[in-house]
């Protein structure tokens, strides 16, 4: 993950920036998910530095709630990921996570960057 990486979620109408911030948005998602999170089909361009991965999930297990959508991933030469941009359907599912992982999110973030003007985190 490049420290300068950009992250779009479907849930949020900015980005966040910063390879950490990303981090702990893919880590509290991964946790809502659970595993019920699964790609289907993935399309790479012909560098492989471009991937669109299709993905499924339930929102907290909670099958009126089946998340469906995309992940656009951009690598820089090096490898290192700096754009994610996740695009979901429908309404109902892209809301639900909005509800999940507002309070999911404030204190693992709030944490990161504490340890970041502190200087324990570089």
């Amino acid at each position: 993950m490049h420290q300068d990486c950009k992250f779009f979620p479907p849930t949020y109408y900015n980005h966040w920036e910063g390879g950490d911030e990303t981090m702990v948005l893919l880590k509290c998602v991964s946790e809502v998910f659970g595993r019920s999170f699964q790609y289907n089909r993935q399309f790479l361009s012909d560098n492989g530095r471009d991937w669109c991965l299709e993905f499924e999930a339930d929102i907290d297990q909670d099958p009126k709630a089946r998340l469906q959508g995309v992940d656009l991933v951009k690598l820089d030469e090096e490898g290192m990921i700096i754009e994610f941009r996740v695009l979901a359907r429908p309404p109902n599912a892209v809301a639900a996570l909005k509800k999940v992982m507002v309070p999911k999110v404030v204190a693992p973030m709030a944490a990161m960057k504490a340890k970041k003007a502190l200087g324990l985190l570089l």
